[in-house]
């Protein structure tokens, strides 16, 4: 919303610095964080170390199983369709519904912030509901809402 209403007022060079300022603020910020102590009472910190999965032995305990690797997969190209979706929805609404660049960004904020928010909140209720009584209903359950809601999606994006 706030990218939206900067772009429109002063232009998109600005809301993308508006965009990536609180990201450089926070990445300044962790120079002064102090790491946390992590180390257990009685042991050493080689032994904690020891203790934890390290990335190579984790990516063959995914690799070797296959319905988590074809989770993380899946999951994988939904983000991929959906991030490059979000990314010309902006576009698609000022070309073709003659939207403001303010009023996309107010619209969008409401639409994939706050419903999107809600949205996924109650899926994950209701997926924890569907798997309480049959594992295999909380991945189910996601797969069958992506392909429902596939049916929304525009299907002539040619402007006017």
């Amino acid at each position: 919303m706030v990218g939206g209403i900067v772009a429109a007022n002063y232009g998109w060079r600005v809301a993308f610095f508006v965009a990536g300022a609180p990201g450089i603020v926070l990445a300044i910020w962790m120079f002064w964080v102090k790491e946390p102590n992590s180390s257990v009472q009685g042991s050493s910190t080689q032994d904690n170390y020891a203790k934890r999965a390290n990335f190579k032995a984790t990516l063959a305990t995914i690799m070797a199983d296959a319905s988590i690797r074809h989770a993380f997969f899946a999951a994988a190209l939904t983000a991929i369709v959906g991030y490059g979706a979000i990314s010309w929805v902006s576009v698609y609404l000022i070309r073709s519904h003659e939207m403001s660049i303010a009023q996309t960004g107010i619209y969008l904020a409401f639409v994939i912030g706050i419903l999107g928010a809600f949205g996924t909140w109650v899926g994950g209720v209701l997926a924890d509901r569907f798997g309480a009584r049959d594992k295999t209903w909380s991945l189910k359950f996601v797969a069958l809402v992506i392909l429902a809601v596939k049916k929304f999606y525009p299907q002539n994006c040619n402007a006017k």
